[in-house]
């Protein structure tokens, strides 16, 4: 759950105000994670599935300097390895057999056991962090959402970027309809103004009009980029 004032807050720096609050609640993994969960069966299996953490989520933990968390991600990542050099050993056996000649009707059957073994390494789940993140993107569209009807978030809302590409479509798949609909009003107006200007900057390109005076227009392919793109930049 996200409080008032963290929503009025996310508001207020000039982005998705989702991709804001999704992003701070990564500090509460990463605690729980280098506190406690780096040595949790649970956590330690959905870890070595995934193959560690993506490479936008890890980056975070290569900047770690303190003794005691650098030996507990030492752990983890143990762990992990584990995992994966056992599966590369298997494949490696797998590999063997097949390329062994041998009777001709086993060699269907090794090649299928190769098939497997390969795709058993290969295939990696989602990022337990970026899981993570998009559970928070949701509680914090759902609590919006609750809180439109509070003037001053309406207000900040509206005077806001708004949702990012990312985080709308979330939003259409996860709220109800009845608190779909005052976010898709404030949003589709804002995109239409964004489209206008985007037409404008590029009219503005034509030598005939191309000493008129250059305003916001001239920003919005920028803006345009990080609506698609999301991560929390202003649109």
């Amino acid at each position: 759950m996200f409080f008032k004032s963290e929503i009025q807050e996310a508001l207020k720096q000039g982005g998705c105000p989702i991709c804001i609050l999704s992003r701070r609640s990564l500090n509460n993994y990463y605690f729980w994670l280098l506190h406690q969960n780096y040595s949790v069966l649970e956590h330690i299996q959905e870890l070595q599935r995934a193959g560690g953490l993506c490479k936008d989520h890890a980056r975070p933990l290569l900047e770690v300097r303190s003794e005691m968390t650098t030996y507990c991600l030492g752990i983890m990542y143990q762990y992990i390895l584990q995992f994966r050099v056992s599966r590369l050993l298997a494949l490696l056996t797998q590999l063997k057999k097949s390329n062994s000649g041998g009777w001709f009707f086993l060699r269907g059957v090794r090649e299928e056991r190769l098939q497997l073994t390969k795709s058993s390494f290969r295939k990696r789940e989602i990022c337990p962090a970026c899981k993570y993140q998009r559970l928070q993107a949701g509680y914090a569209l759902q609590d919006l959402a609750e809180q439109l009807g509070d003037a001053e978030i309406r207000e900040l809302y509206d005077h806001s970027p708004g949702l990012c590409l990312d985080h709308l479509s979330q939003g259409i798949e996860l709220l109800p309809d009845n608190k779909l609909l005052g976010l898709l009003e404030v949003q589709a107006k804002k995109l239409l103004h964004l489209e206008s200007e985007l037409a404008e900057f590029l009219r503005k390109f034509n030598y005939i009009y191309r000493e008129e005076p250059k305003g916001e227009e001239q920003t919005s392919w920028i803006r345009a980029i990080r609506w698609c793109a999301g991560g929390g930049e202003g649109v």
